[in-house]
């Protein structure tokens, strides 16, 4: 059997208490971590659509984490799919891009990389507009794949 986490025992502790308020502690506690999200930029957006008649251009942002989300479903084929994305922003310009990806055994890996890269420009383009950022993308493992036994 596993032992408690340190979570689980701070829990049953509080439990124990015949402090008041536990009831709200643990629902504060509760919507804090709910509601806690991942640290994020916001990187500009530039899709061509300025109207000449504004005083200032449209100006549109895009979170990182909705850049790696879209990397991150975008790269995924029978061949190959992301391990790690790196996003690199100067104020709110993306300047690079980096791509750890795991391999399938037995693939050309020269194609495989110059098909990544191509798929990582699309989606920077579709998501950002002109992909300005310098992109990089790499293998970071090699998964063998073997035929099922019942299949010998």
């Amino acid at each position: 059997m596993n032992e408690p986490t340190r979570a689980e025992q701070a829990t049953a502790a509080l439990r124990r208490t015949d402090e008041p308020g536990w009831d709200q502690l643990s629902e504060r506690l509760s919507d804090t971590l709910r509601s806690t999200v991942l640290p994020a930029a916001t990187v500009r957006a530039d899709h061509g659509h300025h109207s000449e008649h504004a005083e200032r251009p449209a100006q549109d942002l895009v979170s990182t984490r909705v850049l790696k989300a879209l990397l991150r479903t975008g790269l995924v084929t029978d061949f190959y799919c992301p391990q790690a994305i790196s996003l690199e922003n100067d104020g709110d310009q993306l300047t690079a891009v980096d791509i750890e990806l795991a391999v399938v055994y037995g693939v050309i890996l020269p194609e495989v990389l110059s098909a990544a890269l191509t798929r990582t420009t699309e989606i920077l383009v579709d998501a950002v507009g002109a992909a300005s950022a310098a992109v990089e993308v790499h293998v970071r493992g090699v998964e063998v794949l073997r035929e099922p036994d019942w299949l010998s």
